[in-house]
């Protein structure tokens, strides 16, 4: 169930194109601006389309949380990577392509194509 879960949730992201991306640490130490934050997003997609699953993940905050279509949600690096893992043997020949980005404090939007 969890994986038709997945699945469905890979449909949605993939027709839909947009990915909220949440910058979480914690209050008291999120002092990134939002290009810094962009920078962020770039740097784990790079990482993802070159398959350096193991770095990409690492910069992913510990609490992060995905905010997927119908409020499906993915919390920590576990929760993203398996999304990511299945993502990926979907879609082995996978590259991301960035059409839109805004940010603003510790929230970004993320349009994009693969």
């Amino acid at each position: 169930m969890q994986l038709a879960r997945i699945l469905l949730l890979i449909l949605a992201f993939a027709i839909g194109g947009y990915l909220a991306f949440t910058v979480t640490e914690t209050k008291q130490e999120n002092t990134q601006s939002a290009e810094q934050n962009k920078a962020l997003v770039r740097q784990v997609l790079k990482l993802i389309d070159e398959r350096n699953l193991d770095e990409a993940f690492e910069l992913y905050a510990l609490d992060y949380i995905y905010h997927g279509p119908g409020g499906h949600e993915l919390r920590g690096r576990d929760g993203i990577r398996g999304l990511w893992d299945v993502f990926l043997v979907g879609l082995p020949d996978l590259h991301s392509t960035i059409e839109d980005m805004v940010s603003e404090g510790d929230k970004l939007v993320l349009r994009w194509r693969i």
